[in-house]
């Protein structure tokens, strides 16, 4: 499997980063796409998802609703998990 999906709806920033890096079960990680109810506030949930990914490249944005696997879910966190094989090299920056 080259990319994994995972989601959570627990009610802090650590905990949903927790169960998330629990439901990847030990999947190499390269890159993390996540996606984040308004519920988190936005610089602790991209705290905890890069703590809880270290060795991955991470970013997300907020959303009125995420989905996964043909569900809408509400106050979640919803990611894409991306293994070596799936990017072999990524690059992220800030435009402002």
């Amino acid at each position: 499997m080259d990319i994994l999906t995972v989601h959570s709806h627990a009610a802090t920033a650590a905990l949903a980063a927790g169960e998330l890096l629990a439901q990847a079960g030990g999947f190499e990680t390269r890159l993390v796409l996540y996606f984040a109810s308004t519920v988190y506030a936005p610089d602790q949930i991209a705290a905890e998802m890069q703590a809880a990914f270290p060795g991955a490249q991470v970013f997300g944005c907020s959303t009125a609703g995420e989905l996964v696997s043909g569900a809408m879910l509400k106050g979640s966190v919803v990611a894409m998990l991306f293994s070596p094989a799936a990017i072999q090299d990524a690059r992220i920056e800030l435009v402002e």
